[in-house]
């Protein structure tokens, strides 16, 4: 294994521990039975939200597939952009997962 390969297999295995305790920290399966017990079909998960690690690594390509792998049977998307606010407009990244029609 070359260098750049062991760096890359540190990152990989840094980011499973992150997630780990991130799920853990956040229970996302207890979040969404809450969500459905209100009535709701979906939740999302604030990208924007936390420290700057938590941003980050929300933020990533990998994040999102590891939710694909853990919830293949949702709908799990990412919005990005900005809303108008009152004094400037508001960045949001979201990722919006989804158990029925939408609402």
């Amino acid at each position: 294994m070359n260098f750049k390969e062991q760096l890359q297999k540190d990152r990989e295995e840094a980011f499973e521990v992150w997630y780990q305790r991130y799920a853990a920290r956040t229970n996302l399966k207890q979040l969404m039975r809450i969500s459905a017990k209100k009535g709701f079909t979906r939740t999302h998960i604030n990208c924007l939200a936390g420290n700057d690690v938590d941003i980050r690594r929300m933020c990533s390509v990998e994040f999102l597939e590891r939710l694909w792998g853990d919830f293949p049977d949702l709908d799990i998307s990412r919005e990005h952009g900005s809303e108008p606010g009152f004094i400037k407009s508001q960045r949001y990244n979201r990722i919006i997962i989804c158990w029925g029609e939408s609402e």
